[in-house]
């Protein structure tokens, strides 16, 4: 049983392998304008190569670029954008499990992120039926909470889905795209203002009010950069901040699962009420309820005039 006084021993990758001075070399990198992030990923390996990191290249995203150390996957932050994709996986990591990779650790200011390596799909796999099945059940459940781009049933998308090595199921791979439901942007331009759901290959947006389709990319570039920031929030208040590779801290329930601590839900008995026989108007009671509620009514009379009597002042 958690006592509250546990403590939890931390090992960063990050720090096992990253001195400052190679940080810097990757982070001055990242906010190089006059290169192309295509380019900027063979100059990461130039970089890791040079300090003799032991890797494997897995290949470059939009904004990241992903290596393999010690079978874990690093995403390292080629721009602004790719920042502020690793803060983002890291924080809704946890909440979208078992659906997605595990994030185990990101940079403050989102430069590296270190998650689970996950078998990538080929072009079969992602044809499969079985797996198509499975894929259309996670975007489903995924979809009560968030909206996430470059995951649907589409083809382009094959290599964002892959398999859990611990277990072999079957998950998202890149999730930096995922919004709350709670945006505003998520709803229709129209005068109903209808919110957007997906499609049935949740590829794209639908009005169920105007029946108008939007690209997840369209609405996407409704949300300003502030608010984004603002949902993301701090990082050392969303996990554990470390300053050495090995480090013991107290257990802290918000960031790590406690054996056998389950939050219990609250039973919530709602009281069933029986309308009044006099006030009855919309609701068809059956007769049994009819005759229950009539002789609740008399006997509330009865009762009423009771009082009334009791409360005369005899003459």
């Amino acid at each position: 049983m958690y006592e509250g006084n546990e403590e939890i021993l931390l090992h960063s990758m990050v720090k096992k392998h990253f001195s400052p001075e190679l940080l810097f070399e990757l982070d001055r990198l990242s906010m190089t304008r006059n290169v192309d992030n295509n380019t900027k990923g063979v100059v990461v390996n130039q970089i890791l190569t040079a300090y003799n990191i032991p890797f494997k290249p897995l290949g470059s995203g939009t904004n990241r670029y992903a290596v393999l150390i010690e079978d874990y996957v690093f995403k390292f932050a080629l721009d602004e954008d790719g920042k502020t994709d690793n803060k983002r996986e890291f924080i809704y990591s946890q909440a979208a499990q078992p659906y997605v990779i595990r994030f185990y650790e990101c940079m403050a200011n989102g430069l590296i992120g270190v998650c689970e390596y996950f078998e990538v799909f080929s072009e079969e796999d992602f044809f499969m039926t079985k797996n198509q099945i499975e894929m259309k059940k996670i975007l489903k459940e995924l979809s009560q909470i968030f909206l996430i781009g470059d995951v649907g049933i589409y083809k382009k998308n094959y290599t964002n889905w892959g398999y859990r090595q611990t277990d072999g199921k079957i998950g998202i791979l890149d999730f930096a795209y995922c919004y709350k439901l709670s945006y505003q942007v998520f709803q229709c331009t129209c005068k109903d203002k209808g919110m957007l759901y997906y499609d049935e290959s949740y590829n794209q947006l639908i009005c169920p009010f105007c029946n108008k389709k939007h690209t997840f990319w369209e609405v996407r570039k409704r949300i300003p950069k502030k608010q984004e920031q603002e949902e993301i929030g701090d990082l050392t208040t969303k996990g554990y901040t470390v300053r050495s590779e090995w480090e013991r801290q107290p257990i802290n329930p918000k960031f790590t699962e406690i054996p056998g601590k389950k939050k219990k839900k609250k039973k919530v008995i709602k009281e069933e009420k029986l309308p009044s026989y006099d006030d009855l108007t919309d609701y068809q009671p059956n007769p049994d309820e009819a005759f229950e509620m009539f002789v609740k009514s008399l006997e509330k009379k009865n009762t009423e005039s009771e009082e009334n009597d009791n409360g005369k002042e005899e003459e």
